[in-house]
C-alpha cells in the first residue's frame, strides 16, 4: 500500500507538472523522406543524423545545417532501424525486407548485406566494440522472432540469443556490451549475456505492454515505455505504463510515470540524469531520479522516435509526417 501511494503521488505530480513545464525550442526541420520516419540516430560526434524511413531509404544529414548529405538506397521494403558504429564510419540499417545492410557512412557505399532473419528486422544496434551488430525481428507478434549477433567484418551470424519467441519487442545493449535486455508478448524483461547468449534474469511484468526500452549510460537502470496504465493492488509492486524505471541488477521497479497516450520511444540522456519519451502528439523530458517532468515538446505526429545527441544538448525526433526535427534540449 505504501508503494501504491508513492506511485499515485507521482502520477498526480506528473499531471500538475505537465501544466507548468516549459515548451522546448524547435531549431530546424529536416525534410526529404517521402514516407514516415521510423528511426533516428546521431553519429558519435553529433555532427550527423541518420534517419530510416518507410520510403525504403536511409538518409544522412548534417546536424548544424539540416543539409542532406547522402541517401542510402538498396532495401526493398521499409527501413525500421538505423545505427552508427562507435567510430562513426559505418551505418547499419534494418528493414522489413528481413535484411540488414552495412554502409560506409561518408561515401554511402554498401559494404555488406546480412541475411538470416525470417521476418521483418525491427531493431538494430552496434556493439560498443564496433565488431559486432545485434538485430531483432518479429515486432507485434511475428512467429519465430529472434535476436541475432553478427560479425561486422565477415557479415556472418555468430549466434541467436533468443529464438522462436512470439512477439519479440525492442532490445537494448548495456553500455559495456556484456548484457542485452529485451521484451516479448509475455510481457517480461529478459536479460541475456551477449557473449554466450546465456539467460541471466527475467523480470515478469504481467500488467505491462512494453513498446521500447533502454539501458542507462552506467548500465544500472533500464527504462521502459508502453501502453496503458494499471495499478493492481494484489501485486507487491505497482506496474504503471507509460514509463517505468527499473534496477537492472535486482529487477526492482524504481519509478512509475503514468501516461494517457502510448509511449513508443524512451532514452536516457548521455549523463543519465534525464529521460526523453516519445508519445503520440508530442514527447517529454523527465528527471530520471525524481520522475519530475521538465520539458514538453508538442508535435502533431504519430509514434515519434526520439534520441538525445551525444552531448545531451539536442534531441532529434523522427515522425510520421515524413520529417526529422531538431530541438534544443539544454537545461
Amino acid at each position: 500500500m505504501k508503494y501504491l501511494t508513492v506511485v499515485l503521488l507521482l502520477i498526480l505530480s506528473t499531471e500538475l507538472a505537465q501544466c507548468q513545464s516549459p515548451e522546448s525550442k524547435l531549431l530546424r526541420t529536416f525534410a526529404g523522406h517521402t514516407s514516415a520516419v521510423s528511426s533516428v540516430s546521431f553519429s558519435p560526434d553529433g555532427k550527423r543524423i541518420a534517419s530510416g524511413s518507410f520510403d525504403k531509404t536511409t538518409k544522412i544529414w548534417e546536424t548544424n545545417t539540416g543539409e542532406l548529405l547522402i541517401t542510402l538506397e538498396g532495401h526493398t521494403d521499409r527501413v525500421l532501424g538505423v545505427a552508427f558504429s562507435p567510430d562513426g564510419k559505418q551505418i547499419v540499417s534494418a528493414s522489413s525486407d528481413t535484411t540488414l545492410k552495412l554502409w560506409e557512412s561518408n561515401t554511402g557505399e554498401l559494404l555488406k548485406t546480412l541475411e538470416g532473419h525470417e521476418f521483418a528486422v525491427t531493431n538494430v544496434a552496434f556493439h560498443p566494440d564496433g565488431k559486432r551488430v545485434v538485430s531483432g525481428s518479429g515486432l507485434n507478434g511475428g512467429r519465430a522472432s529472434k535476436l541475432k549477433v553478427w560479425d561486422v567484418q565477415t557479415g556472418q551470424e555468430l549466434r541467436t540469443i533468443m529464438g522462436n519467441i512470439v512477439g519479440l519487442n525492442p532490445f537494448s545493449l548495456s553500455p559495456q556490451g556484456t548484457h542485452l535486455v529485451s521484451t516479448n508478448s509475455a510481457r517480461t524483461l529478459n536479460i541475456h549475456e551477449v557473449s554466450t547468449g546465456k539467460p541471466l534474469k527475467m523480470i515478469n511484468r504481467r500488467y505491462s505492454t512494453i513498446l521500447w526500452l533502454s539501458y542507462s549510460p552506467d548500465g544500472k537502470r533500464i527504462v521502459t515505455g508502453g501502453i496503458g496504465s494499471r495499478l493492481n493492488p494484489a501485486m507487491k509492486q505497482a506496474d504503471v505504463m507509460g514509463i517505468n524505471i527499473w534496477d537492472a541488477d535486482t529487477g526492482e521497479l524504481l519509478i512509475s510515470l503514468a501516461e494517457t497516450k502510448p509511449v513508443h520511444s524512451v532514452a536516457f540522456s548521455p549523463d543519465g540524469k534525464r529521460i526523453v519519451s516519445g508519445q503520440d502528439q508530442g514527447w517529454k523530458v523527465w528527471d530520471a531520479n525524481s520522475g519530475k517532468l521538465s520539458n514538453t515538446f508538442d508535435e502533431n505526429t504519430f509514434r515519434p522516435s526520439v534520441i538525445f545527441s551525444p552531448d545531451g544538448k539536442l534531441i532529434a525526433s523522427g515522425n510520421w509526417e515524413k520529417t526529422i526535427k531538431l530541438w534544443d534540449a539544454s537545461e
